[in-house]
């Protein structure tokens, strides 16, 4: 399995999801974190996952416009999809919706809802006012789910195994 990981993350919750997922699928595996790198070439992976940190309600512009510029591309590989948010259920089942095509979700072998924290040492002053008032949080507080990410992991391993 040759798997690049493409990601973005805001606060460090994204890489340390993708992080976690990259120690556990076999084969080579790369880490690609657009705010710090460009686009990498998908053509030698035939795996790509795609992940990103939902903030108000939306996932990063740029993993967007990534989606939106490599569709194609994607549409031939296998591809796994996931989100960190700190809802739960259809609240993050709709986020997760959100964040992704539809075209894009279909064709995913893998789906995933990682959980996620927040890191109010990493937020500006105005995110933590926003958490402590919305989410009512006062203390960094981390729900990244170990168990989504292995699930998750499983799904593309086995389908990679049957090809």
């Amino acid at each position: 399995m040759n798997t690049a990981i493409v990601y973005m993350t805001q606060h460090g919750c994204t890489e340390k999801a993708a992080t976690e997922l990259s120690r556990i699928l076999p084969g080579k595996t790369e880490l690609f974190n657009l705010y710090k790198v460009s686009a990498p070439d998908l053509n030698p992976y035939d795996t790509i996952v795609i992940g990103g940190s939902i903030h108000y309600g939306r996932i990063q512009a740029g993993l967007q416009k990534f989606c939106n510029e490599h569709r194609g591309e994607l549409m031939y590989k296998n591809l796994g999809l996931f989100i960190c948010c700190m809802e739960t259920g259809k609240n993050a089942e709709a986020e997760f919706e959100n964040a992704f095509e539809e075209p894009l979700r279909r064709h995913a072998i893998a789906k995933g809802i990682f959980g996620g924290e927040f890191n109010l040492k990493k937020m500006t002053s105005f995110e933590r006012v926003v958490i402590r008032h919305i989410a009512g949080v006062k203390d960094n507080t981390s729900r990244i789910d170990l168990d989504a990410i292995r699930s998750f992991a499983g799904q593309l391993i086995s389908v990679a195994q049957a090809q």
